[in-house]
């Protein structure tokens, strides 16, 4: 996602429905963490259905906006299988995630933070 999302106008993603790289349905926006330090949004934990206690994490900046929702480049399955992580996302847990989804190391990161 190239667009930057302004810290206020972070609540608009909460509920925003969420498709995988074949346009299928996977769940709905429940979290979105930001950097502490700059504010900047980074990851979303989705509700995947049909169990919607069951969380997922995906990176914002793999998102794509448009069709109703965010669409993301990676399969429903590989969605579910992502490490799961409690809580607030620390360095060493956004380095796993960021590998597991193919991304590059950050090289300084903060604490992301739970907007809800």
């Amino acid at each position: 996602m190239q667009t930057t999302v302004d810290i206020h106008r972070l609540r608009e993603l909460l509920g925003v429905m969420v498709f995988d790289s074949a346009q299928e349905p996977v769940g709905t926006v429940k979290e979105v963490f930001y950097d502490e330090a700059t504010t900047v949004p980074s990851w979303l934990g989705v509700a995947v259905a049909p169990s919607a206690t069951s969380r997922v994490l995906l990176p914002l900046e793999s998102a794509h906006i448009g069709g109703g929702g965010l669409t993301f480049p990676y399969t429903k399955d590989f969605m579910r299988r992502a490490p799961v992580v409690a809580g607030d996302i620390g360095g060493a847990r956004e380095g796993e995630l960021r590998a597991y989804y193919g991304l590059s190391p950050l090289e300084s990161s903060g604490d992301k933070r739970s907007l809800t």
